[in-house]
C-alpha cells in the first residue's frame, strides 16, 4: 500500500497503529468516490457544529440527518461476513500473534523497516537492539 508507513494486516483490511486496528478504505472504490464519501460526513459534522453555535435547532436537526445519511452511504471494505475489528486492541483479535511484542521486536530489529516512520510506529520511534 503506497504511502503507508505503519504495519498493515496481511489481509489488507487494517492499519496497525499504537496497538489498535484501524479499518482501511475499500480498495474497490475509486479514489474520487472515496474522497466524496469521506467529505460528505465531514461537511455534515461541520454543519452540526455551526448550527449548534448559532443556536439554530432546525439547521442542527437537518445537519444530523445529513450525518446519518452520509454514514449509511459508506461501503465496508468487504462484505464476507467476517467480524469487524475496527478500533479493537490487536491483542484481543485474531491478529494478536502477528503483532505480539516479540514479533514487533523482530521487525524493529531490521533497520530497513520502519527506519524513518517516527513516533507512533510499532517501535515507538526508536531502534530496538
Amino acid at each position: 500500500m503506497a504511502g503507508i508507513k505503519h504495519s498493515v494486516t496481511s489481509d489488507g483490511r487494517y492499519l496497525v497503529l499504537k496497538g489498535k486496528l484501524w479499518r482501511l478504505g475499500n480498495p474497490d472504490v475509486e479514489r474520487r468516490e472515496t474522497a466524496r464519501l469521506v467529505k460528505a460526513p465531514m461537511d455534515a459534522r461541520r454543519a452540526v457544529k455551526d448550527a449548534k453555535g448559532a443556536g439554530n435547532r432546525d439547521a442542527e436537526f437537518e445537519a444530523h440527518r445529513r450525518v446519518d445519511e452520509a454514514g449509511r452511504a459508506r461501503p465496508r471494505l468487504v462484505d464476507d461476513g467476517a467480524p469487524d475489528f475496527n478500533r479493537h486492541a490487536v491483542k484481543n483479535t485474531p491478529y494478536a500473534g502477528r503483532y505480539s511484542k516479540a514479533a514487533i521486536r523482530l521487525i524493529c530489529r531490521d533497520a530497513t523497516i520502519l527506519q524513518a516512520s517516527g513516533p507512533g510506529d510499532a517501535c515507538g520511534g526508536r531502534q530496538v537492539p
